[in-house]
């Protein structure tokens, strides 16, 4: 089934969000949506544990907000990764802690 969320923003932070699971299973799924949306709400950001035994709608939920968040800010996925590059270049100096970091960054 489809998740949606919908997040609003301050110009400094999430200021509502909006958990769709109406189409996930009752019990579970459907049931951790209000966890989830205050999990949102309080990390400001997609970075939550989701509910236990609602695995699948966490992780659903999680990169539905992350494209929330994406769009808000505006940065493509290729985008997000070269300013992580950009940051990684400026802030380490030494090439063995760059090269590990352009890795990891490059196979998210």
């Amino acid at each position: 089934s489809t998740v949606k969320v919908t997040m609003t923003f301050s110009d400094s932070a999430v200021t509502n969000v909006v958990v769709d699971t109406s189409g996930e299973t009752a019990s579970y799924g459907a049931a951790a949506a209000d966890q989830l949306k205050e999990q949102l709400l309080a990390a400001g950001s997609a970075e939550i544990d989701g509910v236990s035994g609602a695995t699948v709608t966490s992780n659903a939920v999680k990169e539905a907000a992350a494209n929330c968040i994406q769009q808000a800010i505006g940065l493509t996925a290729a985008e997000e990764k070269q300013l992580l590059l950009n940051a990684a270049d400026a802030i380490f100096g030494g090439e063995d802690e760059k090269a590990r970091l352009r890795k990891l960054i490059a196979e998210m």
